[in-house]
């Protein structure tokens, strides 16, 4: 029979470890950003399911979100002065508030006055956002394609509300174009099917992009052609972002310079 200490001793071990239940419902779970997703049916999350990231470094303070229509402030002091201008980014500080990640899988960093992202995995994408939020805008970019196969593809996210609900667009090395769209519990869709499309240098050349997100019409420009749109009304504001990605071939790595985000 148990003595009346080891009784006591028991009674405040299950205190003890009610109060830690108590403590973890109350404060949740640590609060993660996922910054890319797997489509591989293998050892990953199903399709349409967000990895996580852990870091042991602190989350950085998110920058104030701007209310939809409204200036955003400039990363730069040398911001161009043109009152149409919303936001603008050349990239050259790594403290202009876009997610970065160091992950064996995706890295999306700041490097030499652009911004990288590079994907290592099959059927993986990656993607970054400033932290914003906008209603019609006109978002222009140069990217070049560095390395991976030609059907890795890289673009622009417009209307990102969080990550399962944005748009992309998008083209890849053969140079086909294709509107992608994620919303809450689906996977990714191609809400415009690849289509071959002309004017996009499909080698590691700079592309200049212009996506336009404007009211329901979703349009992506390469070097000043009209590559491919549609319309859609699910999302009307949210943040910009960039994207890139692979179907096949396993790796795609893209920089990116020169942001400017303006009002249509």
């Amino acid at each position: 029979m148990p003595s009346k200490t080891n009784l006591l001793l028991l009674l405040l071990c299950f205190g003890a470890v009610g109060l830690a239940c108590n403590l973890v419902q109350m404060l949740g779970p640590t609060p993660t950003m996922p910054v890319y997703e797997s489509l591989l049916p293998t050892d990953t999350p199903a399709a349409g399911q967000p990895i996580e990231i852990q870091t042991d470094e602190p989350p950085a303070a998110d920058p104030p979100a701007a209310q939809p229509g409204d200036t955003a402030e400039t990363p730069a002091s040398t911001a161009p002065a043109d009152p149409d201008i919303l936001f603008w980014d050349d990239f050259s500080s790594p403290e202009s508030g876009w997610d970065r990640l160091n992950d064996v899988v995706a890295v999306t960093e700041y490097q030499e006055g652009q911004y990288r992202i590079q994907v290592n995995t099959a059927q993986t994408y990656a993607w970054a956002n400033p932290g914003q939020s906008f209603g019609d805008v006109i978002v222009e970019v140069t990217a070049a394609r560095i390395s991976g196969g030609e059907t890795g593809y890289l673009g622009v996210i417009c209307r990102y509300q969080d990550a399962e609900n944005w748009y992309a667009l998008v083209f890849d090395g053969y140079g086909y174009a294709a509107i992608r769209k994620r919303t809450t519990g689906q996977a990714v869709q191609d809400i415009v099917e690849w289509q071959e499309a002309s004017g996009i240098q499909t080698d590691s050349s700079p592309n200049q992009l212009r996506a336009e997100c404007i009211g329901d019409r979703l349009a992506l420009y390469v070097n000043g052609s009209l590559v491919i749109e549609t319309t859609d009304s699910d999302f009307s504001t949210g943040d910009i972002g960039l994207i890139a990605g692979t179907l096949a071939d396993p790796s795609i790595e893209v920089k990116f310079d020169n942001l400017v985000v303006k009002k249509p």
